[in-house]
Parts: structure tokens; sequence; C-alpha cells
């Protein structure tokens, strides 16, 4: 009879997988260093995402080269191709530590990386990842079948993107293009890979409403769409017009918190820095805010807070767009002091709605460019908090 070899992948503790995940990254001791580091230190063996490729070696072989590839279901169909040399080891020919990474940048991590082995592979959620033997010492003979695991989407999310136009040469052009958006989004799916989470979206190029003149506080300015906002929600922003409109070019929220709204905006600043709730005393000039629902109590600001969020078109940083859907969806801490339904381990969070360690998306301030020591990883406290807020029931598809 033929001899037949299955491939196998496995985790550190030897079970064997029916599926891989992207790797977070997070787990204390996996990344340190200073934040922001392009090269930080990195130890994989503590992360808990990371696997082996085996074949069980009774017939004593000496070693195989197997490829390791992988196959999404965007445009860019196959990403990555790379191979490691399986060494005999007791009972099976094993390769070395190997764990997936959802963007180019990770997949560059060097301490995963020998002569021999690429020990990063580079996937997407809804793909595949499929081992086969291409040089071996097993006989010709002896059929070893390729391995096919799947890298599945657990969740989904849809958000509504709206570009507002601004003037410019008498002219209506958009406060961004789409192509950076779509950059944004492409992002911000990389980031949420590590959930399984996948964004799914819709773009709109649509006009500003005329905002009301006697509002000094909140009011769209003379420059088309620069927003100064001494912020309410985004309601108040652009729900108090001269004349509501009726065509379907023009921009006005819904007022549900049964989806995401996403507003890119030209520019915008002037808050209110004397007001003593910390979720309005905001620094001069910010990247993005959100306004989640999860954040309803009694106050009236609060309670206008429906799931939308606003992003300065001014500034391009890969993270702001995860950074504030973040916040939407509850993967931050305590935010502004309103307690949430229940409580979770908030030891590595601050008390300004953002966690304290600096290599995660949620962290203060997120990374100017997309680098291995960014703040672009999350955590297993962070996913457990997606199934806190009844809120989110109608928008997280579990």
């Amino acid at each position: 009879d033929r001899i037949s070899l299955i491939i196998e992948a496995v985790d550190i503790n030897g079970n064997i997988l029916k599926e891989l995940k992207i790797a977070k990254l997070s787990k204390e001791g996996v990344i340190s260093g200073v934040k922001d580091s392009a090269s930080p230190k990195i130890d994989v063996l503590k992360d808990p995402d990371h696997f082996y490729i085996r074949i069980k070696n009774e017939y004593k072989y000496e070693s195989a080269i197997i490829e390791l590839s992988s196959k999404g279901k965007t445009a860019n169909a196959s990403f990555e191709t790379c191979k490691h040399i399986l060494n005999a080891e007791g009972l099976y020919l094993i390769s070395k530590k190997i764990i997936l990474v959802s963007d180019t940048v990770d997949s560059k991590i060097s301490e995963l990386d020998t002569k021999d082995n690429d020990g990063t592979l580079i996937a997407e959620l809804d793909g595949q990842a499929t081992a086969r033997v291409v040089e071996s010492s097993i006989p010709d003979e002896v059929e070893v079948s390729p391995l096919i695991l799947p890298v599945k989407i657990k969740h989904k999310i849809s958000v509504k993107i709206i570009i507002l136009n601004k003037e410019k040469d008498g002219k209506l052009i958009p406060v961004v293009t789409k192509e950076r958006v779509v950059k944004n989004l492409e992002s911000a799916n990389q980031r949420f890979a590590q959930f399984g989470l996948k964004l799914d979206y819709d773009i709109k190029i649509m006009n500003r409403p005329e905002a009301l003149p006697s509002l000094s506080t909140i009011y769209l300015g003379a420059e088309q769409g620069f927003l100064k906002m001494n912020p309410y929600s985004i309601q108040h922003l652009f729900g108090l017009v001269k004349t509501p409109p009726n065509d379907e070019e023009t921009y006005i929220p819904t007022a549900t918190d049964e989806d995401i709204e996403i507003v890119y905006v030209n520019n915008f600043d002037g808050f209110d820095r004397n007001d003593p709730d910390p979720l309005f005393n905001q620094p001069p000039q910010s990247y993005g805010i959100a306004y989640p629902s999860r954040l309803v109590n009694n106050d009236v600001k609060a309670n206008l807070c429906l799931n939308n969020c606003v992003i300065n078109g001014a500034y391009d940083k890969p993270f702001t767009l995860a950074h504030e859907i973040g916040h939407i969806i509850g993967i931050d801490t305590n935010p502004y002091g309103v307690a949430p339904v229940t409580q979770i381990n908030l030891t590595a969070m601050d008390d300004k709605g953002h966690i304290s360690n600096q290599f995660n998306l949620m962290r203060s301030g997120t990374s100017l460019i997309n680098v291995i020591g960014g703040s672009k990883r999350l955590d297993d406290e962070q996913y457990d908090k997606l199934k806190l807020y009844p809120s989110l029931k109608n928008i997280i598809q579990w």
C-alpha cells in the first residue's frame, strides 16, 4: 500500500489547529522597548497565536522543505509565499515558530526570520493558508497531501463613510480623496483582523449643510468643510441647519445608534478647554473624535452620542480611523467617567478612555506612521469588551 503522510499545523501545546488566526502580539513581554520603534524587541514565543507546521516522522526522514502561502478574496488575492525547513525532532519533522500577520510592516519582524525560514506570513480574513512539501528526503512514492486552513471572519461591522465637499477656486471638491479613505479603511481592517472582525463599508461624497449663523460655538466656518466645535454631538453640528436639505447630495446624520457614520471634514479645532466635562475638554487640535451611544447617561450631551465619528482630513495618520471606531465599539476603557454595564480589569488603563499600553491601538495619540512598535495591537480583554454593551448588538454581526 502507498504510504500517506499528513501535514499538520499545531499550537504551542501540540494541539492540532483547524484554522489560523492573525497574531495579536499583545501579551506582556511579546513587544518591548520604545514606542513607535521600527525594530522593538520581540519575543514571539510568548504570543499564544504562534504555531508550527509538522509531519509525523515514523519512517525517520531527515528533513523537508514546505512552501507556506496565503490567499485572500480581495483584488490582491495572493499575498505571500515563503519556505520553511522542517527538521527531525522526536516523532516529527517540524518547523520553527510561525505567525500570521495582517500587513507588510509586520511581515518584516526579523526575530522570526533566518536564512532558511520566513516566520511571518501575511494573511487576510476570509482567506486561507496552504502548506505543501516542495523538497524533502521523503521518497517520491510517499504521498504528502497539502494542508489548507481557513482564516475565518468571526464578526462584521458595517460603516457609512461620508466625505464632505469643500469649495476651492469656485468648485466643490472632496476634502480628502476616496483613495485615501480606502487606504485608512484597509489599515483599520488590518488592525481589527486581530479580533477576526472585518469592516464592510460604503463611501459617499456629499455636501455639508449650512449651519445656523446664530450658533457661535457650533458651526461650520466660512471655509467650506472647516469644522469648528465647542463640541456637542455631530447631530448638533450638522442637524441644526437653516433649511433642512431635500436633496440626496447634502449630508444630515441619522439619529440612530444602529449604524456607524464616519465623516471626513477638512479640518477641525476650537474645542472648549474650560468645559469641566473631560469628554468635551479636548486639545485645540485633534485628529478624530468619536461619539459612542454606549456612553449614554442622564447628561444631555452624552445622550446625543449616537455612534458617529469625525475624522480630521487635514492629517493622514494610519490608525486614526481604527482608533475612533475602537471608541464606538467599546475597546477602550471606562471612558469619560461613564460607568459601563459591566466592569472589566482596568488596571492597565488610564482615566481618559485610553489604554496605557504604548503599543495598543487605543492608547492616547496614535502613531504617525505604521511601524512594528506602533499603536496597532489589540488584546483578549479588549475582545471580551465587545460583548459588554447592549447598544452594540445592532452594529456587530456575531
